[in-house]
């Protein structure tokens, strides 16, 4: 891991507080899944169908794969997973970042629930709670779903 990694590691878990102090007022929406394992299921799929035709990703897999510059895949991976550099899927060390992640959000707006809507697109009823966060109307009744993992 490269020594600027640990510092981006905070920058990235944290963009949503720099966020709130840069837009007071503003509201936040933390999408969940069912579970952590779910939340694993789908990452390695996405990013195996995007990246490794298919298979979970290796670390060359990430360092050749291209989002908007090639090897970011393999950077962010590293700064957010913190994983060992021959197993960046680890599911341990994704399903503890996930829970760790959906932790400190929830912690940081537990004292301002008007601002956060956490919320399981896969629920029934929850474009109807993420309109009525949003506090807009909509001549819709459900998100569209383009990526099926």
């Amino acid at each position: 891991m490269s020594p600027g990694i640990p510092r981006l590691t905070v920058l990235i878990s944290l963009y949503y507080v720099a966020l709130d102090q840069a837009f007071p007022r503003s509201k936040f929406i933390l999408t969940v899944r069912n579970d952590a394992e779910q939340w694993y299921n789908s990452i390695t799929k996405f990013h195996g169908k995007k990246w490794a035709g298919g298979n979970i990703p290796t670390k060359e897999d990430l360092m050749n794969a291209v989002n908007g510059v090639k090897g970011r895949p393999w950077i962010v991976n590293q700064a957010l997973f913190d994983t060992p550099e021959d197993e960046p899927y680890r599911k341990a060390d994704l399903i503890s970042f996930y829970n760790r992640h959906i932790e400190d959000v929830t912690r940081y707006f537990k004292y301002r629930p008007t601002d956060l809507l956490v919320i399981n697109l896969s629920e029934r009823g929850a474009y109807q709670k993420f309109v009525d966060f949003l506090d807009v109307e909509s001549p819709y009744n459900s998100f569209p779903w383009e990526n099926k993992t």
